[in-house]
């Protein structure tokens, strides 16, 4: 079977199990609740923005790239995954 044919049915597969790009989502990203939950946590702590939220440490921490006070200071924040604590603050 060569690589076209193979993919065209990989494709066919993800497709009918209904897995496309945008319902695909990433191991590594929170779930919505997780996120809305992280989110709040991270403005309880002054930040106004962010970048990324992933998952580290397999699972146990959650790493926040670029998160900006409202002074416009960026840090990248780690907080743990049980319950949300700040574990670093780091410049950036």
């Amino acid at each position: 079977m060569g690589r076209t044919r193979t993919f065209a049915t990989l494709l066919a597969v993800l497709l009918a199990l209904g897995v496309t790009p945008t319902t695909a989502a990433r191991a590594d990203s929170p779930s919505p609740e997780v996120r809305a939950k992280i989110e709040a946590k991270l403005r309880s702590l002054g930040f106004t923005d962010w970048k990324e939220i992933e998952a580290e440490q397999q699972g146990t921490e959650w790493a926040i790239d670029d998160a900006r006070t409202a002074d416009g200071q960026q840090f990248d924040v780690t907080l743990a995954a049980d319950d949300l604590r700040e574990l670093s603050r780091e410049p950036d």
